[in-house]
């Protein structure tokens, strides 16, 4: 049972399609931990314009994922980076992130294995 995404979305776009839902999950799994990586970067050189760009790019991913519970947060460090407020808070905020992330992410690899079976 999975408690960090939820593939309803994913599923009802690959209709069926495991390979395509596949390819889907593999690429966030790819390009997500870059994405985090530059956003710790940003946070630690407060480049805050750049963190709440590298927010909301990855803001799609989490939604197409189905990964709810992270929604609110990157909007939330999106929002506080585009706004240059809530600063003290910005490098714990992106270290939940990627803490949830990073559940999910084994979450997401399980599915691609029982793809797979």
């Amino acid at each position: 049972m999975s408690t960090m995404i939820d593939l309803t979305y994913l599923k009802s776009i690959c209709d069926g399609d495991t390979d395509f839902m596949n390819d889907m999950i593999e690429t966030f799994l790819q390009g997500t931990p870059d994405m985090i990586k530059q956003m710790k970067e940003a946070c630690q050189s407060q480049d805050w314009a750049r963190l709440g760009a590298l927010a909301h790019k990855v803001k799609p991913s989490i939604s197409f994922m189905g990964i709810s519970s992270l929604e609110a947060l990157i909007l939330e460090i999106e929002h506080s980076g585009k706004d240059a407020k809530n600063l003290d808070k910005m490098a714990g905020m992106v270290e939940e992130f990627e803490q949830g992330c990073e559940a999910a992410y084994v979450e997401l690899r399980e599915v691609m294995e029982t793809n797979n079976a």
